[in-house]
């Protein structure tokens, strides 16, 4: 569909890595016995959700960042991103009324730089924002259809011709 003009042109997709200090790593091996608990600990961490705030707050033009849990990780990211930003700033989950969700779509469209906080279950399909620019993930653990749908957020085609950065947080918790 990008081939063939349907679809805004995307860079290179990104990858902002994160490697965790050696006591981070032993705690997540010592502490975190299922996969939901190392997802939990990463949405709770407060150096990588500062790094998240500070690279989107950094971008050009309109960005949203995809976080997956509303209560663990979206309100934290939200409370870091109000006291931080120079620009107009978003918040969309579940129980953003679809009114509210669509305002803030007319806004953002009209803006040259905003940051928008999105989850994956209400920003994955059906939201149609030309004016967006960049698109950060930051939800650990990524399905596939998850992520072509999220990226899909940032490839509509917009007046101005741009291109669509994708930035894909990456999680190094290896202890070798």
């Amino acid at each position: 569909l990008i081939d063939s003009g349907f679809l805004a042109q995307m860079e290179p997709i990104e990858l902002l890595y994160l490697r965790y200090s050696k006591s981070d790593r032993a705690h997540v091996v010592s502490q975190c016995r299922q996969y939901e608990d190392e997802i939990s600990w990463l949405c709770q961490h407060e150096k990588r959700s500062e790094k998240i705030i500070d690279t989107a707050l950094s971008m050009e033009g309109n960005t949203l960042v995809l976080f997956l849990r509303v209560e663990e990780h979206g309100h934290v990211l939200r409370d870091m991103l109000e006291e931080r930003a120079d620009c107009p700033t978003f918040f969309i989950s579940g129980a953003t009324p679809r009114e509210d969700r669509e305002a803030i779509r007319r806004q953002i469209n009209k803006l040259q730089k905003s940051v928008t906080l999105g989850s994956t279950g209400t920003m994955s399909t059906g939201i149609d924002i030309p004016e967006l620019h960049n698109v950060m993930l930051v939800m650990p653990g990524k399905s596939r259809v998850k992520l072509l749908q999220s990226i899909g957020r940032g490839l509509r085609k917009s007046a101005s011709g741009r291109s669509t950065r994708v930035i894909d947080v990456v999680d190094d918790l290896s202890v070798r």
